[in-house]
């Protein structure tokens, strides 16, 4: 009788986006498409109407709330937004000459 070697590292019945964690923090959040993260906690990336980045810095960002937060009331970014989907509104003021 022969025996098949049927080990596995468990992750053949997972979706290909749902991947074991294996030491360190891994960024699966759909906020990390919008922030950068660094050694104290993540940056927004979200081009505002001057063309600038926003730039809105947040401490402990390994809690996404705050950051989830900060794309809906600021920018209008909800979960399914992709960045490619995302245009920036430029405001003109037109001034009119009396």
């Amino acid at each position: 009788m022969s025996s098949e070697n049927n080990q596995n590292d468990g992750n053949e019945n997972l979706n290909p986006t749902e991947k074991k964690k294996r030491g360190g923090s891994q960024k699966t959040s759909w906020v990390w498409n919008w922030f950068e993260p660094d050694e104290t906690g993540a940056t927004c990336q979200v081009e505002v109407a001057t063309g600038q980045l926003c730039s809105r810095h947040y401490k402990n960002a390994s809690s996404t709330g705050n950051l989830i937060i900060h794309l809906n009331n600021k920018h209008q970014i909800t979960e399914g937004m992709k960045k490619q989907d995302f245009v920036v509104i430029k405001i003109t003021s037109i001034l009119s000459f009396i």
